[in-house]
């Protein structure tokens, strides 16, 4: 079980994750984040649960503000089926995902106790105009490998996720690059990771239509893409205004 720097756990949940598991023979069981920026938030002793076998549509569905399964944490792992896949090397945002979904390409049983068990710690004032980094960029070689290792999968949903979710943080990263010394290297690369799945992408009959040509416009066209951002969070029109007059740095 794996929780992540300031997070933590309900004082019941490894009883009850281990509980489910001896019930059900699961090799992962699940609980839901509380997405908190209480470090010792109140906890209620738990009488009663319940808890479901889960599809990939559920692990992958937001519910309480976040997404279980696309996460390392949250989760109790069976160690020998733990043990099947290792932690990418070199790759420091977004290893967690990476080992996940590399564990749930194998096919597991998959339970989800119905409870918020696992306090996921946010600081205020956290937005996405803090500095960027290229441990940010990180992400999008995690994806990309991704990528490549479920290119022939049989589970279909797991290869729309990833190459969805690549175009995403290519989308993402790109923008807040922007204005940084990192701007040049990140396009590049972004480019050259792009022009390697475009085709993939546009030929995946599970990605919707709509979405298709959203990320597609975004990948080729900066314009689009910096509208785009700044009308899904408008605190980036200011982010635009201090990299004009270059102060964004």
């Amino acid at each position: 079980m794996f929780v992540d720097g300031d997070d933590y756990i309900h004082y019941q949940a490894v009883e009850i994750l281990f509980g489910c598991s001896k019930k059900t023979d699961a090799d992962i069981v699940c609980t839901h984040f509380d997405i908190t920026s209480d470090l010792d938030k109140e906890q209620k002793q738990i009488e009663n649960f319940e808890y479901h076998k889960a599809d990939f549509n559920e692990l992958f569905t937001e519910k309480f503000g976040s997404v279980i399964g696309k996460s390392s944490c949250a989760k109790l792992i069976k160690a020998d089926f733990a043990k099947k896949e290792k932690f990418p090397i070199g790759i420091s945002n977004g290893e967690d995902g990476y080992y996940v979904i590399m564990l749930l390409n194998r096919c597991p049983s998959v339970y989800v106790v119905n409870q918020q068990l696992y306090y996921y710690y946010t600081r205020e004032n956290s937005a996405v105009t803090s500095a960027f980094t290229l441990t940010n960029f990180s992400i999008t070689y995690s994806f990309d490998d991704l990528c490549d290792h479920l290119k022939n999968s049989e589970n279909a949903f797991l290869r729309k996720y990833c190459l969805q979710y690549l175009f995403q943080t290519i989308f993402y990263n790109r923008t807040r690059a922007i204005g940084t010394e990192s701007e040049k290297f990140v396009l590049d690369e972004s480019k050259r990771i792009g022009k390697k799945w475009i085709k993939d992408f546009r030929r995946n009959k599970d990605i919707s239509p709509v979405i298709k040509i959203m990320f597609t416009v975004f990948f080729y066209s900066r314009h689009a893409y910096e509208l785009a951002r700044a009308v899904q969070d408008p605190t980036m029109i200011d982010y635009y205004k201090k990299r004009r007059k270059g102060t964004s740095r």
